[in-house]
């Protein structure tokens, strides 16, 4: 987690981030002794920002085309991101600040700070694979396929983000969920042994 002095500021539509922090929630382990996979990941991607979240067999990846510094990974517990969704409101816009180890949101003229996750986030571009194939069979967790399209409902806007595309290289690769219609949104599935 990097730690620094200096605010970072970050400005989001209301509406597009709860529904992303509502999805998220959706990928989130129950396990509270594993507080990295407990909670959601703000970070930043090629300057957005990016929230993920995972519970270690499915993984939840939104890169917004919102401006985002390099806040490092920030990890929110699962109970303060239900606290940052009804803070959210209908407010139209969210600022989000980072400064050392909280977040504060601040949205519809109310403020409240989180405390950061003290844990590591697992490396999330390294389980998206890059390339394309194809495969005879792959096992795949129902109930997982239903959160991931749970979390793309979650996520779709009147824009057609039900439909998805799945991506993969072999039985035992990563499946990676997309839309083109929402673009940035991902959720990474490891699949079952037959």
């Amino acid at each position: 987690m990097t730690t620094n002095n200096t605010a970072k500021l970050v400005t989001i539509e209301g509406d597009v981030f709860k529904r992303a922090l509502k999805a998220a929630l959706l990928a989130t382990s129950n396990d509270f002794s594993r507080k990295h996979l407990w909670g959601v990941c703000f970070s930043s991607k090629d300057g957005k920002l990016r929230i993920n979240a995972t519970n270690g067999h499915w993984l939840f990846d939104y890169v917004s085309s919102v401006e985002c510094p390099d806040i490092g990974d920030v990890i929110i517990d699962k109970d303060s991101v239900k606290g940052m969704i009804a803070l959210i409101g209908k407010a139209p816009a969210v600022l989000i600040t980072c400064e050392d180890s909280t977040v504060t949101l601040s949205a519809g003229g109310i403020k409240a700070s989180y405390a950061k996750v003290d844990a590591k986030y697992p490396q999330v571009d390294q389980v998206i694979p890059t390339a394309r194939g194809a495969i005879e069979s792959i096992g795949v967790d129902a109930c997982l396929m239903e959160a991931i399209s749970k979390a793309f409902r979650t996520m779709d806007d009147g824009c057609g983000a039900k439909v998805t595309r799945m991506t993969f290289l072999g039985t035992m690769d990563p499946i990676v969920f997309d839309s083109e219609k929402v673009p940035g949104l991902k959720a990474i599935l490891m699949p079952c042994r037959l």
